[in-house]
Formats: structure tokens, C-alpha cells, sequence
């Protein structure tokens, strides 16, 4: 009778001949992991670089490395790891950290040595314009520009390139007064106060006419219409209010707008941003004085205009003309088809109710005891398709 235990014994080693890779795999991924606790904590001798360097992770020990060593390393090291991981997360996280880690070392040969063009984030596009002031003047006076003008306070990382901008002329007193508009549309009082200390006596007009506005926004019927040096802070003033004039009273920010509207200089964006909010909220808040024509169009058809996604509006500051605004969308209309499916009609008009019973209560500010005003909550500010 032939033994049955060399059989068996073949069976057993072939068994663990299959389960090493396993067994292998196991030992590696637990390496891995001590090594990556142990870069997050900086620990770089319990690192057996050796053991993890073929796993499938060794890049992200090597990236909690370097993140380590700068600003000190060089970008040459830096744009080598950036290629190696070129597909994954790493590179872009890389280039992120070693941008703004060079920019506040003010190293910016370096940082413009591992940027590949504009990138993303306020911080970054600050140190990368700043890095351009003396290399690329032009560029660095533009993106400068778009990044100041906003109505909100700037990280303190941009500060070295503003003030350059304003010490070469480049963010003048228009710039300054364009900003304070902004900031008057977000409801920044502190911002506002900061740069009107920036602005010289020749403004003053201007400035007593938004104090005038800010307590009665009713009082821009009544303001010059040609404000500042040269006329330049008038088209800023009076779009911002109208911005705040139509959150606060619709109504009456129309009838407004029809006295003034053809007498102001103003540019086609700016035009158009002040007729496109009259008409949206005043479809948004079923201001029966402001509609004509097809301007109930949205309402009285959701689901059937909706599809097309635009409404001819009356224009409210010229006679016979039309301002083409995108209706009130359903967040899943165009998940759906229009053959077959009826389900969407019954959401849509369930939702477009909703929204006319959700409307806030606006604030008025008509007087100088009113209070502050702000944006309508997100919920009675459905998305427009423009």
C-alpha cells in the first residue's frame, strides 16, 4: 500500500506556496502604515525606507518628507517628485504646499520654478503675482487687480502685493472706490470704513451720497448723478444701490430704477445686472406692479417654459424692449426627459409653490433708523439658467 502523507505533504506546501504573497502583502501594508504614522509625526527614524520603497504608497511617506524639509529644499527635488506622481493627488497637493511655503520664505524664483501657471486658491495667486511684480509687471498688475476687487477682506498674504499695486498707481482711487461698492453689496461695514480712509478729499462728494444711501436707499432719485473725479464714482454707487435697493423694497427699487435708469452712465454689465435682479425678484416675489407682458410667464407655466429656460421680460427702463432672463429651475428638471415621465410636473409645481410661500419678510431700509440689510436667505434665491 503507497503512503498517503507524501501526498498530503504536496498538498500542504502548495498550500503556503499560494498564501506567501498573501502573507507578504500583509507585512507590507503593515509597514506602510507604522511608516506613514510615523511621517505624520515626524519621525523619520522609525522609517525603514527599504521596506515600504515598492509599495504602492511610498510616495505619500516621501511627500510628508519633503513637506517636512521645505522651504529649504530645492525646487529641482520638488519638480522631480511632481513628475514621478504625475497621475495622482500628490502632485497637485505638492505643488500647493511648496507654492505657499516658498512665497512666505519669499523665495519666489523658487515658487515660480514649480508653478505651472495661475493656480488655484486666494493664497497662492497672491504669492504668484507677487512673485511676477518685478518679472512680469503687466500680469502681475492684473491678476493684482482682479484679486483686490472683491467685497470681501483679503488674506494677509496678499498684502505685500497690494500695497506695491498702490504705491505704483496700479490700485488707484477708482479701484479703491469699486472695492467699497462691493463691500457695500456683502454688508462689509468694517471693510468699507478701512479703504475710505484710503480715499483723498476729491471724493467726498461721492462719500456723502453713500452715507445718504446707506440710510435711505429711496434717496437715489435724489443723489447727482456725476460723482467723483471726473464722474468715475458714479456707475459703482449706483449699482450697488440697486443692488441693495432691490433685495430691500423691489417695489419701489423699480420705480426707482424707471426715473434714473436712462440718465446714468453706465456699462452694459452693469446695466444688465440691476434689470436682471429687478426682474428676477420681482417674478420671485409676485411683484404685480413690475410685471407686464410675458413677465408671469415662469409662473404661470413652470413646467412648460421652464424646458425652454427663458423668459422675455420687459425691460424696466425702456419702452417696448425685452430683457431675456433664465426661469426658476427645478434642481432635477434636467436629470429628466420630457417623453414619458410626468413625475417631474408634479415636483416642479410643488416646488415652485414652496418657494413662493418660503419668500422672506425683506427689511426695509427706506429710512436712516432702518436696519442693516443683507442677501435673502439661499432658500428664496432659486438658480437662474442665463
Amino acid at each position: 500500500m503507497k503512503s498517503r502523507y507524501p501526498r498530503r505533504a504536496m498538498a500542504l506546501v502548495a498550500a503556503l506556496l499560494m498564501s506567501l504573497p498573501v502573507v507578504a502583502d500583509e507585512a507590507s501594508d503593515r509597514a506602510m502604515r507604522e511608516a506613514l504614522e510615523a511621517a505624520r509625526n515626524r519621525e523619520w527614524s522609525r522609517i525603514n525606507d527599504s521596506v515600504i520603497e515598492d509599495h504602492v504608497l511610498a510616495g505619500y511617506v516621501e511627500y510628508h518628507r519633503l513637506r517636512s524639509q521645505l522651504p529649504h529644499v530645492t525646487p529641482e527635488i520638488i519638480n522631480g517628485f511632481l513628475q514621478r506622481h504625475a497621475d495622482s493627488p500628490l502632485s497637485d497637493w505638492m505643488r500647493g504646499v511648496a507654492q505657499v511655503s516658498y512665497g512666505n520664505a519669499k523665495r519666489y524664483d523658487a515658487l515660480l520654478a514649480v508653478s505651472d501657471g495661475k493656480p488655484r486658491g486666494t493664497i497662492r495667486q497672491c504669492y504668484y503675482y507677487t512673485a511676477l511684480l518685478d518679472r512680469d509687471p503687466p500680469t502681475a498688475a492684473q491678476g493684482g487687480l482682479d484679486l483686490w476687487l472683491t467685497g470681501r477682506s483679503q488674506p494677509s498674504e496678499c498684502d505685500t502685493l497690494f500695497d506695491t499695486l498702490l504705491n505704483r498707481g496700479v490700485i488707484d482711487s477708482r479701484a479703491i472706490w469699486q472695492r467699497m461698492m462691493l463691500a457695500w453689496e456683502n454688508g462689509e461695514d468694517g471693510l468699507m470704513s478701512y479703504l475710505a480712509k484710503k480715499l483723498p478729499a476729491s471724493w467726498s462728494d461721492a462719500q456723502q451720497a453713500l452715507d445718504r444711501l446707506k440710510g435711505d436707499y429711496a434717496g437715489v432719485t435724489r443723489v447727482p448723478v456725476d460723482l467723483g473725479p471726473q464722474g468715475q464714482a458714479s456707475a459703482a454707487l449706483f449699482t450697488a444701490a440697486m443692488y441693495n435697493f432691490t433685495r430691500a423694497d423691489t417695489e419701489a427699487a423699480l420705480e426707482a430704477w424707471r426715473k434714473i435708469g436712462p440718465h446714468l452712465s453706465l456699462n452694459d454689465e452693469q446695466r444688465h445686472s440691476v434689470e436682471h435682479d429687478l426682474a428676477f425678484y420681482s417674478l420671485v416675489r409676485e411683484i404685480d406692479n413690475n410685471r407686464g407682458g410675458s413677465m408671469t410667464c415662469c409662473h404661470v407655466w413652470p413646467m412648460v417654459t421652464c424646458l425652454s429656460c427663458e423668459c422675455a421680460v420687459p425691460s424696466p427702463s425702456a419702452t417696448g424692449a425685452t430683457l431675456s432672463i433664465g426661469c426658476i429651475r427645478c434642481p432635477t428638471i434636467r436629470a429628466r426627459t420630457r417623453a414619458g415621465n410626468t413625475g417631474w410636473v408634479a415636483h416642479w409645481s410643488s416646488w415652485v409653490m414652496s418657494k413662493r410661500h418660503a419668500r422672506p419678510t425683506p427689511r426695509l431700509r427706506t429710512n436712516a433708523a432702518s436696519s442693516d440689510s443683507r442677501r435673502p436667505t439661499s432658500s428664496a434665491n432659486p438658480t437662474l439658467s442665463t
